[in-house]
């Protein structure tokens, strides 16, 4: 028969430690560009500051560039911070969160015309240094896209110098 007893078990019970060490929890007041910094690093605040002081590296998008397909033929396109296209005629970076902007086109613009010119640009020597590995991986990945028959697929804003109807 069994022992019984009215001893606890001893044993881990509850909730595992966050970090694996150690914790104390802090209330604190940060200013909103601090937390947006923070948010790179990680979306729970506590984590990011940990990775912070840790020196952990950014979480940024791959090679600067990220296509989600939302059905078979639908793609949307994500980029990182990206110099070049903030002044790009029809294209507008819609920032999303820190580091990653969702590409926006123009209502007169898409994206065959925006590949061709970026080409065109590459091809020429227009872009700047800094920005040529991500607008290089751009170009690839919408040439892929073109290859595969998908569609970008881009909130496209109305164009402020058109007339309107009547």
């Amino acid at each position: 028969m069994p022992k019984v007893t009215s001893e606890k078990k001893k044993g881990k019970t509850g909730r595992p430690k966050k970090f694996g060490r150690p914790t104390r929890a802090f209330y604190l007041v940060l200013p909103e560009d601090t937390v947006a910094k923070l948010r790179l690093f990680d979306s729970d605040m506590a984590t990011a500051i940990v990775k912070f002081v840790e020196g952990t590296p950014l979480n940024t998008l791959p090679d600067g560039v990220e296509a989600t397909l939302l059905t078979k033929d639908k793609t949307l396109l994500w980029v990182g911070e990206v110099p070049s296209l903030k002044i790009w005629p029809g294209v507008l970076l819609a920032p999303i969160e820190p580091g990653r902007n969702l590409l926006v086109f123009e209502s007169d613009y898409d994206f065959c015309t925006f590949e061709l010119e970026l080409r065109d640009a590459l091809a020429d020597g227009a872009i700047q240094p800094e920005d040529l590995p991500i607008l290089s991986k751009l170009a690839d990945t919408l040439r892929n896209l073109r290859r595969d028959h998908k569609i970008v697929i881009s909130p496209c804003l109305p164009n402020p110098t058109q007339n309107g109807p009547g």
